[in-house]
Parts: C-alpha cells; structure tokens; sequence
C-alpha cells in the first residue's frame, strides 16, 4: 500500500452503473448497497460501505443506478497508525451477490 497524499489519484472517479429489474408482478422498492473489500492492510476493515441507492421499480420494469466511486477517497483505509493508505492489488466491489474485481497499480 502507498500513502494517498504520495499517490496522483485525486479526482480519478470509477462510474459504476447499475441496473435493477423487477421480475414480479406487482410494484416494488428496493435498497441496493455497493461495498468493496480491499486487500488485505493490517487494521483496515474487510469490508467498507461505499453508497447506497433506493429505487422503486414498477412491475416488469428495470432501472438503472449510478454510482460515482472516487479512488483516493472511497478505496483508501486507514491503518492502525491512523495513516491514510491507498492499498495495491486486487479491489472487490460488492452489490449483492455481484462481484468485480478491480486492480489498482503503480504505473
């Protein structure tokens, strides 16, 4: 992991859209919630809230949500030393029971 204020992340955003559908035959609401996981940091936790949505989806219909992840904010963490770290390697984004990986490098 490098520390976030030695990275050149700042205003580098992940656009994540997401389509939610609505198989049933009545109206229904629901909350979807995008979570990641980084990889392992000593003290950081294994999993973080990133956003959340509720839409309301008309029977038979799909919606779809937009997700802004900003890089240096929402897949930093913290270590038990309170330094802001930007972790290296593979990323899991969760919305529930969907996973994409995504990879974060030094280039």
């Amino acid at each position: 992991s490098v520390k976030v204020e030695n990275t050149k992340c700042e205003g580098l955003l992940l656009d994540l859209h997401i389509d939610v559908q609505n198989t049933g035959s009545l109206d229904g609401g629901h909350v979807v919630l995008l979570f990641s996981s980084p990889p392992a940091v000593h003290g950081a936790p294994q999993k973080k809230l990133l956003g959340f949505r509720k839409v309301h989806v008309g029977a038979g219909a799909k919606e779809r949500l937009h997700f802004s992840v900003d890089v240096c904010k929402d897949l930093s963490v913290v270590d038990e030393i309170g330094v802001k770290k930007l972790a290296l390697g593979s990323h899991l984004l969760h919305v529930g029971d969907v996973e994409h990986s995504l990879n974060i490098q030094i280039a």
